[in-house]
């Protein structure tokens, strides 16, 4: 017994002699930076320059001269990196809690998804990966957000802190450009996918991480992924791409289609699995939803704070919409179409759309008989289609026994030498669409749609656009008149609205649902303006005001 207490005194002596030695080596001596050891080797190197043939200069280059010793030292110095890199790992991730971690873990899974709700930390988790990825010498990421202010605001004091932390090295932060240069040269590069034209920009580039944040809300979703990102990572080994944010508000996106075929890695935590918030989650969760007077399972609550995939059905602009089935019905049987309106919503860096609407003017009623929406067409496609549009109007006219000449094009007034070409150059009755009282108007259209006044196509272009057409939610999630725009943007809705004015003014309707002293109908709007539109069967026309420096001008 006495002999095992000796043992375990002298191996205790031992170990406190071995850590005052190790300190008395290592650590900087005084006021100097460096340590004894430094100081004997920069001693005995220079002690052996003095006299090369001595035992010192002799030892040395035994030592220096061998074999190998180059590889050697290479081995020894990958090592040390290595360990020190695993390190920086280590301080960086041991911060992130455990579903975060598992993200970060995960390094040879290339195609990962991250469903979360707010308040989960995905932001944070973003700006760790992407200076986790960037320990490793010349290793280029990039974080892709829907605007580059989010980015600066959002993830860019992230990154800077992250890196701080780990102290690894930052060359330079330029927030113009918003890029972080880091002193082994690596870099991150952030970026603001603002609208359809800002992917492509983006080609050409090479990374090793891509984050696409908020990616329920990205624009041209397919293209910035298949298109654009994916060979961006080819060139190197185990590249990943990660796509993240909050199940989306609408049906139909880019976000859920991923998250349900179920092929990239799929992630899910909430705010209550955030330990670092430092409130009860499930009291906030359930006061919040007592102060905007909605249940605890409201779509809202479900999505935005449990992190679920429930579209936001309270905010769908158009509602119980009303269609009929191109194959089986027949919406010709109880009408008398005596009027053709073909809507234009042009779009060069996005889509174009053509809606054909045949109307009944007496019984106030109607239904969609021509869709159209292409992509990044020129004028001649625009043209071409709208000619199709008309022909096929006709045919529906004559059927009815209606005048085949009551057919008219009523086009966005972004351009107005498209509707100049198609009717100077090709004969199409072409006119610039009345833009005023946007709100109101969409209201009206979406009245006349959910009470079947107007019938879509099943399964068409502008039933897969009502689906996704939203009002805006303030930042306390409230629903505004506003339509949505940043998370989805109608083409073929628009096309039909710009239609929709010209039959609500032959049926005598304001241009909204609710009654204002403001003129509503384009007649009014002019009257007031103190111009005298002129009138032919009962409808405003065009004016042709001449030919002015841009071109020939004319007004409704």
């Amino acid at each position: 017994m006495a002999g095992t207490q000796q043992n375990g005194v002298t191996r205790q002596i031992k170990g406190d002699i071995y850590n005052s030695l190790r300190n008395a080596l290592v650590a900087p001596q005084g006021k100097s930076k460096k340590s004894w050891t430094d100081n004997f080797i920069q001693e005995m190197l220079k002690s052996a320059k003095q006299n090369p043939s001595g035992p010192l200069g002799q030892l040395l280059a035994r030592q220096l001269l061998q074999d190998d010793i180059i590889s050697d030292l290479d081995a020894q110095t990958e090592k040390l990196l290595a360990r020190d890199q695993d390190f920086l790992h280590y301080r960086l991730i041991k911060q992130l809690y455990d579903k975060q971690r598992e993200v970060a873990y995960d390094k040879f899974i290339s195609r990962k998804i991250i469903a979360t709700s707010r308040r989960a930390g995905k932001t944070n988790l973003a700006a760790r990966l992407l200076v986790d990825y960037c320990i490793e010498p010349e290793t280029p990421c990039l974080y892709i957000h829907t605007k580059a202010e989010n980015c600066m605001t959002q993830c860019w004091p992230l990154i800077l802190e992250a890196a701080k932390e780990i102290e690894l090295g930052i060359e330079k932060a330029d927030s113009q450009a918003m890029i972080i240069t880091f002193t082994n040269g690596s870099y991150i590069k952030l970026y603001g996918n603002k609208d359809k034209s800002s992917a492509p920009l983006l080609r050409g580039g090479k990374y090793k991480l891509i984050i696409i944040d908020e990616a329920q809300d990205q624009r041209n979703m397919v293209e910035l992924v298949e298109d654009v990102c994916e060979p961006m990572l080819i060139d190197f080994k185990n590249s990943c791409m990660i796509l993240q944010g909050t199940p989306p508000r609408r049906p139909k996106t880019y976000f859920e289609g991923i998250w349900k075929k179920g092929k990239w890695k799929q992630y899910h935590f909430t705010m209550n699995d955030n330990p670092f918030l430092p409130e009860d989650t499930e009291e906030y969760i359930k006061a919040l939803a007592e102060r905007k007077n909605i249940p605890i399972d409201d779509p809202l609550i479900l999505r935005e704070y449990r992190g679920e995939f429930v579209y936001d059905v309270n905010a769908q602009v158009f509602r119980d919409y009303k269609t009929y089935d191109r194959e089986k019905d027949n919406p010709n049987n109880d009408l008398h179409i005596d009027e053709i309106v073909i809507g234009n919503d042009y779009g060069w860096a996005a889509y174009n759309s053509i809606i054909g609407v045949a109307i009944d003017n007496t019984k106030h009623r109607g239904y969609v008989y021509f869709e159209s929406k292409f992509n990044k067409a020129d004028v001649s496609k625009i043209i071409s289609v709208n000619k199709n549009a008309v022909e096929i109007g006709k045919k529906i006219l004559v059927q009815n026994g209606s005048d085949p000449g009551e057919v008219k094009i009523f086009g966005d007034t972004s351009d107005t030498a498209i509707l100049e070409e198609m009717k100077r150059v090709y004969d199409l009755p072409a006119n610039q669409a009345w833009k005023y009282n946007k709100e109101e108007a969409i209201t009206q259209l979406a009245e006349h749609c959910r009470v079947g006044q107007i019938l879509i196509p099943k399964d068409g272009v502008l039933e897969d656009e009502f689906k996704q057409i939203l009002y805006e939610r303030d930042e306390e999630d409230n629903i505004t008149p506003e339509i949505d725009d940043d998370k989805f943007h109608p083409d073929a809705m628009f096309a039909l609205l710009y239609a929709s004015r010209h039959w609500c003014y032959k049926w005598g309707l304001k241009s909204g649902a609710k009654e204002v002293n403001e003129p509503t109908t384009a007649k009014e709007l002019l009257e007031k303006a103190g111009e005298t539109p002129f009138e032919q069967s009962g409808e405003i026309g065009l004016l042709d005001v001449g030919n002015g420096e841009g071109g020939r001008h004319f007004v409704r």
